[in-house]
């Protein structure tokens, strides 16, 4: 659905199908803000349904990198997102495979962790090899500070794309990233919280609305969390 689509969806909603109390330009506003909020409690509800997975170089002698602007095997900046949810070492600047797999580096809670001495593990030659990470903002630190290149896998839920044209799609991620899971059925579900906030600020009773809101969005929810469920391998128990 675009937002023109959505638009005169919600302009039927709250009864004013053309601009009265409410110009488009509010209409907008209010369709960006519910787009952001559903995607968010979407993202929340099942976040392993929307993990995608790329590559970045983390530079030599540098105290941070700039995540948004670190470029992607395809050229582009990896820009926004909603959130990391794991970073790897490759020893490779390559896809991962059987002679490039990634390793775990642990993450930290404060960037102070980053550089106490009882945290960083020593070879036999006693070089430090164990590296720790710690994301502030967009600014990636890893510390021992590298000499050379570090080849890195980000795993990362991206960002859901702001419907600034009528041409936009809602619910539409970033950097092309559509292909995680389908999120078209879910685009009523941005109109009606969108029609439950206009008719808030027109002081109109929206009880129906709130209560059509829950009903589908607790079950868009239901249905991603057991698909996640059902994608998840079941835990291996050790026999005592």
């Amino acid at each position: 659905m675009d937002r023109v689509t959505a638009r005169t969806l919600l302009r039927d909603y709250i009864l004013e199908p053309k601009e009265g109390n409410f110009s488009d330009r509010v209409l907008n506003t209010l369709l960006v803000h519910s787009n952001n909020q559903v995607y968010s409690d979407i993202v929340s509800s099942a976040p392993d349904r929307f993990v995608r997975s790329t590559r970045i170089t983390y530079p030599a002698n540098a105290e941070s990198l700039d995540m948004s602007t670190a470029l992607k095997p395809d050229g582009n900046a990896m820009g926004k997102w909603t959130s990391i949810q794991s970073l790897q070492k490759l020893s490779s600047d390559a896809d991962v495979s059987a002679t490039n797999h990634p390793s775990s580096i642990e993450s930290v809670s404060h960037i102070a962790d980053l550089y106490k001495d009882d945290l960083l593990t020593p070879s036999r030659s006693g070089k430090i090899v164990h590296r720790r990470f710690f994301i502030a903002g967009r600014h990636l630190h890893l510390y021992p500070i590298p000499t050379e290149p570090v080849y890195l896998l980000v795993k990362y839920i991206p960002v859901v794309k702001e419907p600034s044209s009528d041409s936009d799609n809602l619910l539409e991620l970033e950097m092309g990233a559509t292909d995680i899971v389908d999120l078209e059925e879910h685009h009523e579900l941005v109109v009606l919280l969108a029609t439950i906030r206009a008719k808030t600020i027109a002081g109109d009773p929206a009880d129906g609305f709130v209560n059509l809101y829950n009903s589908r969005k607790k079950s868009t929810i239901g249905a991603l969390q057991v698909s996640q469920q059902r994608q998840t391998p079941a835990t291996i128990r050790r026999m005592h």
